[in-house]
């Protein structure tokens, strides 16, 4: 018969046991000791962060004090305020000088210019002397080509009148009509 040591089997098992225990308390001793370990960096960062802080905060303190004390401040403010205001008329200014060559071109010789005014809004009120009703419609028919009506609309003749010229009768007609505002800005014309 064959004998069976019930007892050595148990003591390797306890050994077993107290080995895996103080595995698990090395673990953990190592962990606890790496927690205080992280622990203390956070501690010298924090600090080390709080001295920083409080460098920035001084160096802010002083460069806004020596703003205040910079006896040409007001002087920079107001040139400022002066190239935002250069800028904004730059940008909003209509460039006339872009329409007046155009219309000059489109004149017939027999008509002339007596009067020329505009607005922001990019309408245009002019008055125009012409020797008859036919070379009046001749003019006003420009603007039906495809190259005006892009950028002209709204052609209305608000009077018409006789005016007497040296020995002849003239028509002056007074014509309104709104040019197209985005071809006459500053910017449209950079481009």
């Amino acid at each position: 018969m064959a004998e069976i040591n019930l007892l050595g089997t148990d003591r390797q098992q306890q050994q077993k046991r107290k080995n895996f225990g103080s595995l698990i308390t090395a673990i953990f001793v190592i962990l606890l000791v790496l927690l205080f370990a992280f622990y203390g960096y956070l501690l010298l960062r924090g600090r080390q962060l709080g001295t920083d802080t409080t460098e920035l905060q001084a160096q802010i303190a002083q460069a806004e004090q020596d703003i205040r004390n910079n006896s040409e401040k007001n002087q920079l403010f107001t040139r400022q305020a002066q190239l935002a205001d250069l800028q904004k008329l730059l940008r909003d200014h209509l460039n006339w000088s872009r329409i007046v060559p155009e219309l000059s071109r489109v004149t017939l010789r027999s008509t002339a210019y007596t009067d020329f005014s505009s607005e922001d809004d990019g309408t245009i009120v002019m008055t125009l002397d012409a020797p008859n009703f036919v070379e009046l419609d001749k003019f006003l028919q420009v603007f039906d080509l495809p190259q005006y009506a892009q950028n002209v609309s709204d052609v209305r003749i608000r009077s018409i009148s006789k005016a007497q010229e040296d020995d002849s009768l003239r028509l002056r007609a007074k014509i309104e009509f709104t040019y197209n505002k985005d071809s006459l800005t500053t910017q449209t014309a950079t481009k």
